[in-house]
């Protein structure tokens, strides 16, 4: 009987889609839970009988076809190839087709079963036609891979004859010939009636090609019928769905026309009707692209208002989207400008989603991904056409070209080819911008590097001999880097000849392999100092093992579970103090061979990185294969020691720079990339021991940056560092840790503590990304990653008296590793805060930005509205809810690991309180690019436009969104540079210009808290933190003794003269009035900023 995999099964919720239009009733009806078994249901239904059909269909034409054609071929290799790969095409098609008018059927009747009773008829017909819609080509898909993966098992049984009968003809050293087609040809039949030309013959490309062709034979189904939310008829919405409870018709006004404008009201336009209204849509359009060239659609009403209209105009019909998109092809680069750049790109990008089948609903792609439907490709490819036809150069102009690549609106493959050339022949200065532009999309994740590998290859030719060329190569080298691990992270569990299914193995295989390898381990035992074993790398040879084929991959995994096997038999249990069992010893003895046999052969036989990645591959299979099918059983330490004897046996020279060593690390980093706990969380601890493991980070991040720098090892350290960190965050974020998280995190720190010694330019450099996954609660951890600084660095003694920090050499100088300022936000945002800073923005720019920086709102009115009440509720006491939040932050304290307790952290930072409802990340690099656009060691000014925004975002903000903004902030205080002056100073002046009442009390009360709480965890602190704090509490300027949050609760007096005591040196019995008074003969360092 034909099933699908049971695990696709579990996971189905993570696919299954409900459609925004009906938001309204998917909580109400629970929709995510009870689609998920509808559509369940109707693929149960539906499979068997699709599947028997298509898969006996499919074997009996692929056996007469490839019996036929491999008659007299001795390989059986080539014949289980090609029927593979006809079979499960014709398999999987034939399932398409037969499968989905009654799968649409079963799964609307399936759906109405589970929703019939809970709402009104009408209501019901039109959620049942979007579910249907939205989830159909889902469980046509499931059904296609039933049905390829049953006709593969399917073919292969009926070959096992034939496979065998050539085995056999080979191992007696005869030839092979199928006897019955023999004996057809005696009879003046197949193949003895063919001419010579035409008849069977064993190995010709021309006849696999054939075969091959099967499988690039595209099997996607037709685009989905437009969505309930919108007519067929192009009319703008009014389905059931939006229409009230009571059943009653919602009155859709008439709304009158501006002049100009163009309506679809009744349905779409077509001929001299369209071309009329696009011609009226483009003059509206050019005529406000030139009354600000610069403002962006996103910031700008106007620009809104006309993508709206043409989407009107369009009505979801694809006849009027093709035209439209032509004609805007036509016109893009005709007017430079920002705002016209941005205006066309989108509304280009509104048609190919109609020609998609998405009738321009506004659901947009991923970025950098191409439209999906063949008529958006179309429309696509007649855009790069032209692009490549055109003779000025303003189409390497870098507006619009950035909107296109992030719209996916460009082929890259032909658009590159096309580059290449030029660069080689002319090496015009636009185009090498335009080609820096596609390096920084595949950095971004806009583009793969195998999609403009040519032009990156051009590019690093080129760049010794144009300007800037060592940041080129080093733009060059994190964008292959960033591709490598996307792809890394892409994978899944890789399809390796017998991982699952053992059946495919050759007879004797097994044995075969534990002989040699039992040999092998004896040879280890009596010469351990043997490097070459010359005879048995021939004994492999001779037994066709080391073809790095299929047998190849099949030895390597009868080799690691052998070894692993014998490990975990050799494991005695142990017993802890209280009486239960513990882990028990493991004997290494099979596992130690493995790897000097893997050495031997990629270092001493050639076989090198090929070798090398071919046993990796295996060792991630396995390891997830593992994990999967033992589950909390799963004992990882067998892999543990293979990939540590790996890495130390393949890593020699790796410390001295040596190319083909790093590359061989560089492949270890990148299997163990794979195997991040959030894909195997039974491998976390095994992870985390690498991690920190001496013949992996040494490796990584001590070789000679010369040696390293192209092949981004320390980018690729801090992908694995990520990996960790992004699994703890959620915990750390709810500051909820079960025993063993809370060993991981221990370890986790300890991890970072050994970075913070051995290599604190790894933390300087990648302090962003490291900072932008842990969550606020994790405070400890931030520290740690905050307090590194360069180690040809010696930093002031932040205590000393009268410290001027104005007047530090160090900061003029940036922080080292600081990210490109250009790369940190998106163009539309970008321009928002440019807008800003150069304070030409519109009236209501600020309030946009905070929009933006708004998460889409998750649960209903009346949440939001306990929200707004409660936000009201902390302005009116600058505690919240009747108690300092530094107050609440001290009687609450800490979990004794450097988190702050989820009860005081903010309601929406993942505590009891919500979920987040800020883009954190974006925050955070919102603020970095403010601090980048303020000049190296300038003094800060009351008017600077960077402390202007942060002051406006810090009004504007609630609570929530105003505490992320200054942990943001506090980030970059950390050892002397431009950012920790300028960011020192914009805390100081926010205090200082605090307005007076509840509102300025609160924004005190909270930088105080920011402040305070990293101060509290045990050390290291940040050298930029410290001298904040103690100058805020020093200078008699901002009055801080005298505010009423220092005075809210006892045990607050306590800790602010605990640790004014501990930050300024003084004396125990110093008290807090005594340390103001103290500082009278002080000086502000924040000079020019409150003064």
């Amino acid at each position: 009987m034909a099933t699908a995999d049971p695990n696709l099964f579990a996971k189905l919720h993570n696919f299954v889609v409900i459609n925004p239009s009906l938001a309204g009733l998917a909580e109400r009806l629970q929709l995510k839970r009870l689609v998920p078994v509808a559509v369940d249901r109707a693929i149960v239904e539906i499979m068997p009988p699709v599947v028997e059909r298509s898969v006996t269909i499919a074997c009996m034409t692929a056996y007469e076809m490839v019996t036929k054609d491999y008659a007299v071929d001795p390989d059986e290799n080539r014949l289980r190839s090609a029927a593979h790969l006809m079979v499960s095409s014709l398999a999987g098609s034939l399932a398409l087709v037969t499968c989905k008018e009654p799968l649409r059927v079963s799964l609307a009747n399936q759906l109405h079963a589970l929703l019939s009773g809970q709402m009104e008829a009408h209501v019901l017909e039109g959620a049942l036609q979007v579910l249907v819609n939205d989830n159909l080509e889902l469980g046509c898909s499931i059904i296609e891979r039933a049905a390829t993966d049953k006709a593969v098992r399917d073919i292969d049984k009926s070959l096992a004859a034939a496979y065998e009968a050539r085995g056999n003809a080979r191992a007696r050293g005869q030839p092979f010939y199928e006897r019955a087609l023999y004996a057809q040809s005696q009879q003046g039949r197949f193949p003895a009636a063919l001419p010579e030309s035409l008849k069977p013959k064993p190995g010709l490309p021309q006849q696999q090609r054939v075969y091959e062709d099967f499988a690039r034979m595209p099997r996607a189904l037709p685009p989905h019928p437009l969505n309930a939310s919108f007519r067929p008829d192009g009319a703008p919405p009014a389905s059931p769905l939006q229409q009230p409870q009571d059943g009653s018709a919602v009155q859709v006004p008439d709304k009158p026309l501006q002049e100009g404008a163009v309506s679809a009201a009744a349905g779409p336009l077509q001929g001299v009707a369209l071309s009329d209204g696009y011609v009226k849509w483009q003059l509206a359009a050019d005529a406000a692209c030139s009354r600000d060239p610069n403002a962006v659609l996103d910031a700008s009403g106007e620009l809104s208002a006309l993508r709206e209209l043409l989407r009107e105009l369009l009505g979801g019909s694809e006849e009027a989207a093709l035209l439209v998109g032509r004609r805007l092809i036509k016109h893009l680069w005709e007017v430079p400008g920002k705002a016209h750049a941005s205006l066309h790109v989108d509304c280009l990008a509104l048609a190919a989603d109609v020609l998609s089948g998405g009738a321009g609903a506004g659901g947009a792609p991923a970025p950098g991904s191409p439209p999906a439907g063949p008529g958006g490709r179309r429309l696509a490819a007649e855009l790069t056409q032209l692009w490549v036809a055109l003779a000025s150069e303003a189409k390497f102009n870098r507006d619009i070209g950035e909107r296109l690549l992030a719209r996916g609106l460009l082929l890259l493959p032909e658009v590159d080819a096309y580059l290449a050339r030029v660069l080689v022949a002319q090496r015009p200065a636009s185009a090498i911008d335009f080609g820096v532009l596609l390096v920084r999309a595949v950095k971004d994740g806009l583009a793969g590097a195998a999609d403009v590998a040519a032009t990156l290859d051009v590019l690093g030719k080129l760049a010794g001999s144009v300007a800037g060329g060592e940041q080129l190569l080093q733009l060059l080298s994190a964008a292959r880097a960033a591709s490598r691990v996307r792809a890394a992270e892409r994978a899944e569990l890789p399809a390796i000849g017998g991982l699952r299914d053992k059946g495919g193995d050759p007879a004797g295989l097994h044995q075969q392999v534990a002989g040699l390898f039992e040999e092998f381990a004896r040879r280890c035992v009596v010469a351990p100092d043997e490097k070459m074993h010359a005879a048995f790398v021939q004994q492999l040879r001779a037994a066709g093992l080391l073809n790095m084929d299929d047998a190849t991959d099949r030895m390597l995994r009868v080799l690691v579970e052998l070894a692993v096997a014998h490990c975990l038999a050799s494991e005695t249990p142990g017993v802890r103090p209280d009486g239960g069992p513990a882990p028990g010893p493991l004997s290494f003895l099979a596992l130690d061979p493995l790897v000097k046999l893997a050495a031997c052969l990629t270092l001493v036989h050639g076989g090198g990185e090929a070798f090398l990645g071919s046993l990796l591959r295996m060792v991630v299979a396995l390891v997830r294969r593992d994990a999967e099918d033992r589950g909390p059983a799963f004992n990882a330490r067998p892999y543990l020691r293979l990939l540590a004897g790996l890495a130390s046996e393949m890593g020699n020279g790796a410390e001295a720079g040596e190319p083909g060593a790093l590359r061989l690390v560089r492949l270890i980093g990148e299997a163990l990339l794979l195997l991040a706990p959030s894909r195997v969380p039974g491998f976390a601890f095994a992870y985390l021991e690498l991690l920190a493991h001496r013949a992996i980070m040494p490796r990584l991040l001590g070789a000679p940056a010369a040696a390293a720098g192209p092949l981004a090892l320390g980018d690729l350290y801090e992908a694995l560092l990520l990996g960790l960190l992004g699994f703890l965050e959620p915990a750390l974020r709810a500051a909820e840790l079960t025993d063993p998280l809370r060993a991981l995190y221990k370890g986790t720190l300890r991890l970072l503590l050994v970075l913070l010694h051995d290599f604190p330019e790894f933390l300087c450099d990648h302090h962003f990304r490291l900072c932008d996954v842990i969550p606020p609660p994790a405070i400890q951890m931030r520290n740690l990653i905050l307090s590194a600084f360069p180690r040809n660095m010696r930093l002031p003694d932040p205590f000393t008296p009268n410290l001027k920090f104005d007047k530090l050499p160090e900061i003029a100088a940036p922080p080292q590793g600081a990210p490109p300022r250009d790369l940190l936000l998106p163009p539309p945002l970008r321009a928002q805060v440019d807008a800003l800073l150069a304070r030409r923005a519109q009236p209501g720019a600020l309030q946009a930005l905070v929009a933006r920086l708004v998460l889409p709102a998750q649960g209903s009115q009346q949440k939001q509205g306990q929200a707004q009440q409660q936000q009201q509720q902390q302005q009116q006491q600058p505690g919240g809810q009747g108690q300092s939040p530094v107050a609440g932050q001290a009687a609450s304290a800490a979990l004794g690991l450097g988190i702050v307790g989820a009860s005081v952290a903010p309601p929406a930072l993942g505590g009891a309180g919500g979920a987040v409802r800020y883009a954190g990340s974006l925050l955070h690099a919102l603020v970095l690019y403010v601090g980048g656009c303020h000049a190296p060691g300038s003094g800060v000014e009351r008017d600077d436009p960077g402390l202007s925004l942060l002051a406006g975002l810090a009004g504007e903000l609630d609570a929530e969104g105003r505490y992320l903004l200054l942990n943001a902030i506090a980030n970059q205080l950390r050892y002397p540079n431009s950012h920790t002056y300028y960011f020192s100073c914009v805390l100081l002046t926010l205090f200082a210009d605090a307005p007076t009442g509840p509102a300025g009390e609160a924004l005190q009360a909270q930088i105080t808290r920011v402040l305070l709480e990293r101060l509290i965890v045990n050390r290291p602190h940040p050298w930029g933190l410290l001298i904040t704090f103690i100058e805020l509490i020093k200078n008699e300027r901002f009055n801080f003794w005298n505010h009423p949050f220092t005075k809210a609760a006892p045990e607050l007096e306590k800790l602010f003269e605990s640790v004014a005591r501990s930050c300024m040196a003084a004396p125990p019995a110093i008290k807090p009035q005594d340390v103001a008074a103290a500082a009278a003969g002080g000086t502000p360092q924040a000079a020019g900023v409150v003064g």
